[in-house]
């Protein structure tokens, strides 16, 4: 859940939140809740993420709303842009795209 949901306050940046911690246990295996933290901030130091989603994650799961990465942000890192993926990793990207592009949509 969104740092700022415990204030009683939502919005999309929320949501991009939750589709930050969906990615980050669809490509661990383990909930967020698994990981240290720093002031709110998911220490992703020791984990080791597929190219494309290793700056997506952390820009999505960013404790401070106003820092969040957005929607478009993400969408264009997961398009590759940028980064060198291998097949696998490209296919997990465009999928998540997908995903966020639903979401942001509806």
């Amino acid at each position: 859940m969104a740092p700022e949901q415990f204030q009683g306050r939502a919005s999309t940046s929320s949501d991009l939140y939750g589709i930050g911690a969906t990615m980050l246990t669809l490509a661990t295996g383990r909930p967020p809740t698994s990981f240290p933290q720093r002031r709110l901030r998911i220490d992703l130091s020791n984990e080791k993420l597929p190219k494309g989603l290793a700056n997506v994650i952390p820009g999505l799961l960013e404790p401070v709303e106003e820092d969040r990465m957005t929607a478009n942000e993400a969408l264009r890192a997961l398009d590759g842009t940028g980064f060198e993926m291998d097949e696998d990793e490209t296919v997990v990207a465009n999928a998540m795209g997908r995903i966020m592009w639903t979401c942001t949509e509806n």
